[in-house]
């Protein structure tokens, strides 16, 4: 999986989450989450020609998740 040793399954699913996981340590690390409201993940393999969501008008316990 991705480069992930004795793994049957294909794709690159396995390196997505361990950046995943390396931002959110690093989020920690630097007391981040205490400086901004809002870390937005995205694929960088993706263009995106919409505008985007008007972040200042969500509620923070709610998720905006693609459509």
């Amino acid at each position: 999986m991705g480069g992930v040793a004795n793994c049957s399954h294909s794709g690159s699913a396995g390196i997505l989450l361990a950046f995943r996981w390396l931002v959110q340590q690093k989020i920690l690390e630097f007391n981040l989450l205490d400086k901004y409201d809002w870390f937005i993940l995205t694929r960088a393999d993706e263009l995106y020609l919409c505008n985007h969501h008007d972040f200042l008008e969500m509620n923070k316990n709610h998720a905006l998740l693609p459509t």
